[in-house]
């Protein structure tokens, strides 16, 4: 798990994603590295594969504040990328979900502040 953690965090994703993907081959319920695979293809730009991972990450464990956060963030880049309510929709309930675990986490309360105020159909690409 480390060398997936210390190598995702230097921004070698593909290398952190092997390590990751070797620790799932030995426990797929290892809900730390379906997070850290999820952060790692995030880095990737593949959104859909990440969201995926946090997904699994959830159900195996419902209170990981970071994934639940790194979910909702990941949803508001798609809405905004593709112009998506669903997405937003998404996200803002991630979003949610992380403030009830950790009311004052500064990514959450500042990108749900955004979805609830935006008053045009999508936010700018540029935002």
């Amino acid at each position: 798990m480390l060398m997936g953690y210390t190598a995702s965090q230097k921004h070698q994703a593909i290398y952190a994603a092997e390590c990751y993907h070797r620790i799932l081959q030995l426990d797929t319920r290892d809900y730390e590295a379906w997070k850290g695979l999820g952060d790692c293809l995030n880095l990737q730009s593949r959104n859909h594969d990440a969201l995926s991972c946090y997904h699994r990450a959830l159900q195996l464990e419902p209170n990981i504040i970071s994934a639940w956060v790194q979910l909702g963030s990941t949803y508001f880049e798609l809405g905004r990328k593709n112009e998506d309510e669903d997405s937003f929709q998404a996200a803002k309930f991630a979003m949610q979900k992380a403030i009830a675990l950790e009311p004052d986490n500064g990514t959450a309360l500042v990108i749900l502040s955004i979805l609830e105020k935006k008053n045009l159909p999508f936010l700018p690409k540029s935002y």
